[in-house]
């Protein structure tokens, strides 16, 4: 049996405790505070590769037909923008989550 703390040492070191969830979960509302008013630190990104856990927030996000997007090994992209454009190609497998958050646009 497993514990849900990152600080019991288990061999996959994977495990959370609820406050280091909350706290997470914490920092990225913070972040999300910059879309919500629309004062957008980045208006426009493009996503051309994905490695590991990211959240990408701008106004607008692309991922160009030159990219080739894989999201694996239980890892989670979260992009929130007011527009998403998919020109490339993309793959989460499972175990893995993609999660759009499209925000309403401001003007």
């Amino acid at each position: 049996m497993s514990s849900n703390n990152l600080m019991d040492y288990t061999a996959s070191m994977t495990a959370l405790s609820p406050l280091q969830i909350a706290t997470m979960h914490n920092c990225i509302d913070g972040t999300k505070l910059y879309y919500r008013n629309c004062k957008y630190k980045t208006q426009s990104l493009n996503i051309t590769y994905f490695t590991t856990n990211k959240a990408y927030i701008a106004k607008q996000v692309t991922i160009p037909a030159t990219s080739n997007i894989v999201v694996s090994n239980n890892c989670a992209l979260f992009i929130n923008a007011e527009e998403v454009t998919v020109d490339g190609e993309f793959e989460v497998q499972l175990g893995s989550i993609l999660n759009i958050d499209i925000v309403p646009s401001c003007e």
